[in-house]
This record gives structure tokens, sequence and C-alpha cells, in this order.
């Protein structure tokens, strides 16, 4: 018998998705997560939390062998003109992320050009790191990478404001 929380004050934030019959009780985007968790596909990484936004987002992504090295994450409102996005490595291995330090349009977001401002962060196997977005007039995508096998494998959020925004992913 699975039981959903009632109160938002009793949630645990730390669980074990990976087994559903371990745990109690069950926030109710909690469970929706861990069932895909259950099955082998994992939608967005659990930030110690999932959110139904994170399930909404996750939604938006295309899964499967086109881009599972990197996961984003909103990291909330800006400060001093820079948003804050979780950037995670979802492989057992270092990966060299890429990505733009400025906002930039969707079609070079898409298609990784035009970008001026590219920059490289040393991604530890199963880590994340808080990576701060410059504003850049009307742009509202930013824009991650990594090469593999000498493809490039896109993860870039668009429609980036207060509310959150919306991941996709792409190669080229």
């Amino acid at each position: 018998m699975i039981n959903i929380y009632k109160d938002s004050k009793d949630i645990n934030l730390l669980k074990n998705y990976s087994n559903i019959n371990d745990v109690d009780l069950w926030y109710c985007s909690e469970l929706v997560y861990a069932s895909y968790v259950n099955t082998g596909i994992t939608l967005c990484y659990a930030f110690d939390y999932v959110m139904p936004r994170d399930i909404l987002d996750a939604s938006s992504c295309t899964f499967g062998p086109l881009n599972v090295f990197l996961d984003l994450k909103f990291g909330g409102n800006k400060v001093s003109n820079k948003w804050p996005i979780y950037v995670y490595n979802c492989t057992n291995e270092p990966l060299t992320v890429y990505y733009n330090t400025k906002m930039c349009f969707e079609n070079d977001t898409k298609y990784w050009t035009n970008l001026n401002n590219v920059s490289t962060y040393y991604l530890p196997s199963n880590s994340y790191v808080k990576l701060n977005i410059s504003t850049n007039l009307f742009a509202t995508c930013c824009t991650f990478s990594v090469i593999k096998n000498n493809v490039r494998y896109i993860t870039y959020c668009k429609n980036l404001n207060q509310l959150g925004m919306t991941i996709l992913k792409t190669k080229n």
C-alpha cells in the first residue's frame, strides 16, 4: 500500500527513489517520479526533491540515446542580472561542459551558432554545479553541451523567466 502525504510539512526530502517499497509516504510528484525511475527512465535529476514543475519541464525533453549526458534545473530568481542554473552530469564519467555565459536566442542555442561567450567547466561524474548565466537584452535561452565521439550533444533551456524554464535536448 502506498500512502500520499496529506500535509506538506511532513514531507521527507531525502528519499530512495529507486525502490518504491522502501518509502512509506509520498508527495504526489515524488510518486510519479519514482515510478519512472523504477522502470529505468530518469525524467530529471532530483536535487533532494521533485516538484510537479520538474516533471512538466522534463516532458518536453527527448529521452533515450539522443542526449543522456546533462540535465538542467532552474536555480531561482536572477541575482545581479545573472540566472542561476544547476547543471547535472548524468553519467558515470567526468565531462567537460561547454556553455555560453550569456543568454542567447533559440536558434543559436539549438544549433550552437553565433555564441561569443563560450566557457568550459569540468564536471565530475554524477555531480552538479550551479552556473550563473548573464542576461542579454531580449534573449531568453541558455545552452550547455558536451562532445562525445565528435558529436556535440546540446541541452538548452528557453523561455527563462521568474517562473522557470523549458528544457530541450538535441545534437549536431
